[in-house]
C-alpha cells in the first residue's frame, strides 16, 4: 500500500505539474492571474512548480531580475523557458499589482 500511495503521489505532482506547463505554453489564451494561481497552488502542494527557475520568477512577477538577466541575450539565443519568460514580462507586466 505504500508503495502505491507513494507512486500515486508522484503521479500527482507530475500531472500538476504538467498542467501547469500546459497553461504556461498557451498563455497567450490564459489569463496571467489563472496561471499564477495554478502556479502558486502547486507550489503550495508539492514545494515547487516544477518549472524552469526564471520561467518560475517571471510567473511570479519578479519582471526585473528576469529582464536584468535577458537582457543582453538575442531572442534566438534563448531556451524555450527563456522565451516563455520574456512573453510574461512583454504580455503581462502590467498587469502586475505589486
Amino acid at each position: 500500500n505504500e508503495k502505491l500511495i507513494e507512486s500515486l503521489i508522484a503521479n500527482s505532482l507530475l500531472l500538476s505539474q504538467d498542467v501547469l506547463k500546459f497553461a504556461v505554453e498557451y498563455a497567450d489564451r490564459i489569463s496571467y492571474d489563472s496561471i499564477r494561481r495554478m502556479a502558486e497552488e502547486v507550489k503550495k502542494i508539492y514545494g515547487s512548480t516544477g518549472l524552469d527557475p526564471l520561467l518560475e520568477k517571471a510567473i511570479f512577477g519578479d519582471f526585473t531580475s528576469v529582464a536584468e538577466k535577458l537582457k543582453n541575450k538575442d531572442e534566438s539565443e534563448m531556451t524555450p523557458a527563456e522565451k516563455l519568460a520574456l512573453f510574461f514580462i512583454t504580455n503581462f507586466e502590467g498587469e502586475v499589482a505589486g
